[in-house]
């Protein structure tokens, strides 16, 4: 239902009835099945050395496993003939089965602008969970990226982000923080319309505790690699991979252990451009966190299948 009426609120939009403008924006919707949506360990109980015995995990720290979810999206970018400036981007997850981790999403592009070889672009973006129906946490940040036209298929580019994790339950609120992050990457086009690429970066930065977090300050850095062909007219393919670490400063009183994170993610997919404006979407991903304190160590998957329609 709710993918539906964004599309349906889209197309009267695009259609030049409400606006001057025609919207430049995209309507998706995307059936989604993840079993550890939590994410979270599958084991039950953990051993802690504080007090030498196994002790059992509060429900939200345990996986959910067998969830199907839909995930519809709206992006509208009302002056996209200024450079998309002052867009808006909603996302939402409705857990069909199991609603203790429903999610909405709210992104806005505050602005672009390109002169020459060199493009400049900055917003806003904020999502909140939802915890068994009630707010849980919610996490806000500004961005930047500026990018350089090295050659006609090489670009360089540079980015910053600033973000505010709030978590707003008692219980959680150790575990605000505010996160800056810095990053640089490489994207090398093989053709001329920009079908084959690949894209290669580096991030790093730090996540500083702001209400005595157990573990303390966190320190991340890590890699990401991309790639994008076509395989026909009509569909590309697309996989990456990435790796990140974070080395946390403060040692875990209950574990007697500072906390070592080392997260793997990777997924592949395909978009197939089925009819003029529309396109579906399968793909899969996984992502491995192996850390050292077993609270925190977990495996997770997620399959979904979107269906897009574009406006111009």
């Amino acid at each position: 239902m709710r993918i539906v009426a964004l599309i349906a609120v889209a197309h009267l939009l695009g259609s030049g009835a409400a606006l001057a403008q025609p919207l430049a924006g995209n309507a998706d919707g995307a059936p989604d099945r993840d079993p550890n949506m939590s994410p979270a360990t599958d084991v039950g109980q953990v051993y802690v050395p504080r007090f030498g015995v196994r002790l059992p995990f509060v429900p939200s720290s345990i996986v959910l496993r067998a969830n199907q979810g839909i995930r519809p999206g709206f992006e509208y970018a009302p002056f996209d003939h200024l450079g998309q400036l002052g867009g808006l981007g909603l996302r939402f997850l409705d857990n069909a089965a199991i609603n203790t981790y429903d999610l909405a999403d709210d992104e806005m592009p505050a602005g672009q602008f390109a002169r020459n070889a060199r493009l400049m672009r900055f917003g806003a973006a904020a999502d909140r969970n939802d915890l068994d129906r009630a707010p849980y946490r919610g996490i806000g940040g500004v961005l930047g990226e500026w990018r350089y036209q090295w050659s006609s298929r090489g670009q360089f580019s540079l980015s910053a982000q600033h973000s505010r994790i709030h978590y707003l339950q008692d219980a959680m609120r150790t575990y605000d923080g505010n996160q800056f992050l810095v990053g640089a990457g490489w994207l090398q086009t093989f053709d001329a319309d920009g079908r084959g690429y690949v894209f290669a970066g580096i991030f790093g930065g730090q996540d500083r505790a702001t209400d005595n977090r157990a573990d303390g300050d966190r320190t991340i850095g890590g890699l990401r690699i991309s790639a994008h062909w076509g395989t026909s007219a009509r569909t590309d393919m697309f996989a990456y991979a990435s790796a990140a670490s974070g080395r946390y400063e403060r040692l875990n009183s209950n574990y007697f252990l500072q906390r070592r994170d080392l997260q793997y993610d990777a997924g592949i997919g395909l978009n197939w451009r089925f009819a003029a404006n529309w396109s579906v979407r399968p793909q899969f991903t996984f992502t491995r966190n192996d850390s050292n304190i077993e609270l925190y160590d977990y495996n997770r998957y997620d399959l979904s299948v979107t269906l897009r329609r574009d406006f111009h």
